[in-house]
């Protein structure tokens, strides 16, 4: 696998934030699984850590693409729209313990064909603090890191590919202890 950056052109800029998410999202979806696109018999299964609304979900169901979902989060009042989406409470789980990645036991997690998550991203924001990997709330991109790999090396692996949804900070080069120049995301790679 590789990181791929989506570039921001030719899609339209998010002057309406959810409009230009759903195009971007399911342009995206369509490019990742083509060959399952208007194939609602065949399932994608996406492990959704830190899943916010779970917009790689709709995504995918958006480009006709049928979904076996696993969402966590810790915002509980989530729950409902979460559910909503879902269609049901099957594969969610919305709770300040049971659905904290950072507290979930990597091997419990089912196999799935990609892990989509969206972790807090004001550690790397341009705004505000800018703690960066000091910050705690940087805590559950290091176990979605974690959960990526644990993936990817399991016996029964299926994993095809992930997507870290964050804010453009993560590209940021930033001046290092040792000189060199970085961003969050070359220190994932």
């Amino acid at each position: 696998m590789s990181v791929v950056q989506r570039p921001e052109g030719p899609l339209k800029p998010d002057t309406e934030p959810r409009e230009g998410s759903k195009v971007l999202w399911t342009d995206f979806a369509r490019e990742l699984v083509p060959n399952l696109v208007d194939h609602p018999d065949k399932k994608l299964y996406v492990m959704s850590p830190c899943c916010g609304l779970d917009t790689p979900y709709l995504a995918f169901r958006a480009a006709g693409i049928g979904v076996e979902s696993f969402a966590y989060d810790t915002e509980e009042k989530l729950r409902p729209a979460v559910i909503e989406a879902h269609g049901g409470a099957q594969g969610v789980v919305i709770d300040k313990e049971k659905g904290d990645i950072c507290k979930l036991f990597l091997s419990s997690l089912p196999a799935c064909e990609f892990v989509c998550a969206g972790p807090p991203c004001p550690p790397f924001s341009r705004s505000g603090v800018k703690g960066v990997w000091c910050d705690k709330r940087t805590d559950p991109l290091a176990q979605t890191m974690l959960t990526i790999k644990q993936q990817a090396l399991r016996d029964d692996s299926r994993l095809l590919g992930f997507v870290l949804e964050n804010v453009k900070g993560m590209v940021d080069r930033r001046l290092m202890e040792d000189g060199t120049r970085k961003s969050p995301l070359d220190e994932i790679k």
